[in-house]
């Protein structure tokens, strides 16, 4: 799942135009933590989660969603 929703997040930051940097300093987390998550070394804990569903309008968890149920 970490493959997952790292795909999902980095999909997301770029069809936003967002950086790593840029998505670092919304959320207020660190630029190597994003590379953690988009490369599924680790997933974001539930507060960075929160966070970055607002970021993406809510389709963060629309897409991991639609994951769980295939």
């Amino acid at each position: 799942m970490k493959k997952i929703i790292g795909t999902i997040i980095r999909n997301l930051r770029k069809s936003k135009g967002l950086s790593q940097q840029k998505l670092s300093e919304i959320i207020s987390c660190s630029r190597p933590s994003i590379s953690e998550w988009e490369r599924g070394v680790k997933n974001p804990d539930s507060v960075n989660l929160l966070k970055l569903d607002k970021v993406f309008d809510g389709k963060l968890f629309e897409a991991l969603k639609e994951e769980a149920l295939k």
